[in-house]
């Protein structure tokens, strides 16, 4: 039998081949699927550049002044987290509340003069006040017990956030992220009642 293939047939002989690359009996194909970067990857590199050379900026971008403002939207006067907590029954959380939310602040001052880490706040925290009107609101507006909601709160919030971290350059842990909800709890982006 002959080394070449014949018309209609599918066999192929190979013999005394010396292989550095890819070898087969017939077709190779190559799947390279590229992976879009996220918005969350995007901002990651940008950081380690700023971080790499220093790039600081001495201005807040827009969408971290958002939560880092009152609400105007909402009708109440600003009460604080405190009170807050208090009005939705939860009086027994707000000392442990106070202390995340100090511990998120002293992340957020760590890294608030780079660009990129104050995007990357302000989009976590979009995230937190999103998922949670989604997910926690409802069940606040239905009465559920407070476990439930607790629950919810870890499952349909904390943990969807952390997650959205990837290489979690700025080094956020559910305390932080917690502290975060907390953050915006004070500034009337999220209510409890």
């Amino acid at each position: 039998m002959s080394d070449e293939k014949k018309a209609g047939d599918n066999k192929v002989v190979q013999a005394g081949n010396v292989v550095n690359g890819d070898v087969a009996g017939r077709d190779i194909n190559h799947n390279h699927f590229s992976q879009k970067q996220t918005y969350m990857g995007a901002l990651i590199e940008k950081f380690k550049k700023e971080l790499k050379s220093n790039s600081k900026i001495s201005a807040t971008v827009d969408q971290l002044k958002h939560y880092q403002a009152t609400n105007p939207n909402v009708p109440t006067e600003f009460l604080g987290l405190e009170k807050k907590l208090e009005l939705a029954s939860r009086q027994s959380e707000v000392m442990s509340a106070m202390e995340k939310k100090e511990r998120f602040a002293k992340r957020l001052a760590m890294y608030e003069f780079y660009e990129s880490a104050q995007c990357i706040y302000a989009f976590l925290m979009g995230e937190i006040e999103v998922k949670f009107e989604q997910h926690i609101t409802p069940l606040i507006k239905a009465g559920a017990e407070k476990q439930v909601i607790d629950s919810a709160i870890e499952e349909k919030v904390l943990d969807p956030v952390v997650k959205q971290l990837e290489e979690n350059v700025l080094g956020l842990h559910k305390p932080e992220i917690k502290g975060m909800l907390f953050f915006i709890t004070g500034n009337c982006h999220v209510r409890w009642d």
